[in-house]
C-alpha cells in the first residue's frame, strides 16, 4: 500500500510542477518554476544529518530508522491533502525534497557502518526504512545498493517485494 501511495505522490509531484510552470506565475512560469526550486533548495530537513551512527547501538539503530521511515512519509501524505496548484504543496514538496537528502545521507552512514539493514538485525520496519529511503532517491543512489539489496534478498534478510520492485525499477541494468 505504501508503494502504491509513493508512486501517487510522486506523480501528484509532476502534475504540480507542471501546473506551476504553465500558470505563467510571474513573467515566465518556467523561469519562476526553476526560481523556487532555486530559493526552496535550502529548506531544513526535519532529521539531523550531523549525527554519528558508529556510536549507535542497534537499538538506536531501529529507532533512527524508524524517525527515517516517519520524516520519509510526513510531507507524502500532506501531498495528497492539498491541490496540486496550492502553495502549501510547493512547500510540502521541498521538504520531501530536503528530507530525501537527509535520509539518503544517513542510510549511507548506516550502511559503512554495518552494512545494509537485515531483518534479523534492525527488523522489518528498520528494512522498509532503509529501502524507501533508497526508492525515493536518484537512480545513482539506487545503483549504488542494489547489489547490496540483491545480496540481502539472497540471504532471506529483506522482503521479496523490496527486491523484486527495485530490480524491475532498474531493469535492465540489473
Amino acid at each position: 500500500m505504501k508503494l502504491i501511495s509513493c508512486l501517487f505522490c510522486l506523480g501528484q509531484m509532476f502534475v504540480a510542477v507542471d501546473a506551476f510552470a504553465q500558470s505563467g506565475a510571474g513573467s515566465n512560469g518556467k523561469k519562476d518554476l526553476v526560481g523556487w526550486f532555486v530559493s526552496h533548495e535550502g529548506t531544513k530537513a526535519d532529521i539531523d544529518t550531523c549525527i554519528e551512527v558508529s556510536e549507535y547501538s542497534v537499538a538506536q539503530i531501529r529507532h533512527l530508522l524508524s524517525k527515517m521511515e516517519m520524516v520519509d512519509q510526513l510531507y507524502r501524505d500532506s501531498l495528497m491533502s492539498v491541490p496540486g496548484t496550492d502553495q502549501r504543496y510547493l512547500g510540502y514538496v521541498s521538504k520531501v525534497i530536503a528530507n530525501d537528502k537527509a535520509n539518503q545521507a544517513i542510510l549511507t552512514k548506516i550502511i559503512a557502518n554495518m552494512g545494509w539493514p537485515k531483518l534479523s538485525v534492525v527488523g522489518s520496519q528498520g528494512v522498509n526504512a532503509a529501502w524507501l529511503v533508497v526508492w525515493h532517491a536518484k537512480r545513482s543512489y539506487q545503483d549504488r545498493y542494489f547489489p547490496l539489496i540483491k545480496k540481502a534478498h539472497e540471504n532471506d534478510e529483506i522482503p521479496d517485494a523490496h527486491f523484486t520492485t527495485l530490480r524491475k525499477k532498474l531493469a535492465p541494468a540489473h
